[in-house]
């Protein structure tokens, strides 16, 4: 059963995949081209996205909170890096004692369509090394969740990703 959390996101990541793909070429020659990634490893398991019409970030500047989502729709799988914070967020680490709203929040669906998200008292690491107007890139890490299924560790995170807003 899909936690109502990580059915939102789900949600999220395919209605912003699909109007992102609307726009694009797909041939994944864009700017940048190959230097767009997003790998992990799902309980020691390596997970990979090179497509540029596959991954994305978001910037949400706010009056009262501020979010950047980071994003990857495949075939197969797909993986969304949330972080809230009421001050502006830009390079550093992001965790939820770091964070003065919500924190980060990293949900993931594997092959078999199952919905894991991280719980608000989480242990995601969401460290941004690059925050530029095209590209957000750095690393993570975290530990998601699904009721009656074991938990997944997600370790050696990495991404690169174009920057629409």
């Amino acid at each position: 059963m899909s936690t109502p959390r990580a059915r939102g996101h789900t949600v999220l990541v395919l209605l912003a995949s699909l109007a992102l793909a609307s726009c694009g070429e797909g041939d994944g020659t864009g700017p940048g081209g190959s230097d767009l990634f997003l790998r992990f490893r799902a309980n020691g398991v390596l997970h990979e996205e090179t497509s540029e019409t596959a991954l994305f970030s978001y910037v949400y500047p706010g009056t009262s909170n501020n979010s950047v989502v980071i994003t990857s729709v495949t075939g197969t799988w797909h993986m969304s890096i949330s972080i809230f914070d009421d001050d502006p967020i830009g390079t550093g680490t992001h965790t939820n004692a770091s964070s003065n709203s919500l924190g980060p929040i990293v949900s993931f669906t594997d092959a078999a369509g199952m919905d894991y998200a991280t719980e608000l008292a989480s242990d995601a690491v969401i460290n941004i090394t690059t925050f530029t107007d095209t590209r957000i890139g750095g690393t993570f890490t975290a530990t998601v969740v699904e009721t009656g299924q074991p938990d997944v560790s997600l370790t050696e995170g990495s991404f690169m990703t174009t920057r629409f807003n």
